[in-house]
């Protein structure tokens, strides 16, 4: 098995925990037209939920922007974003797993990474963009599990040196 060492000190174990009380589980259906996380982040939202898990299992998007990892050429990171990637579609979505949290007091964060079939019906992934995935004909559900008291909220991470979604308890 491969090590990945990160520049900063490393964290161990490697396991950040937050216990919650209760969860809970729903569906919420995306029609098209509406943008994949956006869309889904706003519904949360109005829901009350501010933090959760959130797994695509499948659906149709008109278009896709996304970005991978790429070394980082600075050292500052092991690794970094590539550049934006979009792509017309039809676009397949085949699974994704998303966080959604607190980035602060009234601005909430959903990372999302998806694997899909383009158009050319060539396999990728990669990280989603929010307002750039426009759900296709068919839709598309996100199942979610809202945390309860246990939450996620973005803080520096030290040993990657990039700003994550980190579990915390809730105040």
């Amino acid at each position: 098995m491969r090590a990945i060492r990160h520049p900063g000190p490393p964290l161990e174990p490697r396991l950040l925990t937050a216990r919650s009380d209760t969860s809970t589980e729903f569906a919420i259906d995306l029609g098209a037209g509406a943008d994949l996380l956006a869309t889904l982040a706003e519904a949360l939202e109005r829901l009350g939920v501010d933090t959760a898990g959130v797994r695509f299992a499948g659906g149709n998007l008109d278009r896709i922007g996304f970005v991978t990892g790429v070394p980082d050429p600075t050292g500052y990171r092991i690794a970094t974003h590539s550049a934006p990637t979009y792509l017309d579609g039809p676009i397949v979505l085949i699974g994704g797993s998303a966080i959604l949290g607190r980035e602060s007091a009234d601005r909430l964060r959903l990372h999302c990474h998806a694997a899909f079939v383009a158009a050319d019906g060539t396999a990728r992934s990669g990280h989603l963009l929010p307002g750039c995935c426009p759900v296709g004909t068919g839709g598309a559900c996100a199942f979610v599990t809202a945390t309860g008291s246990a939450q996620f909220a973005v803080a520096f991470d030290p040993e990657t040196n990039f700003p994550l979604l980190q579990p915390v308890a809730a105040a």
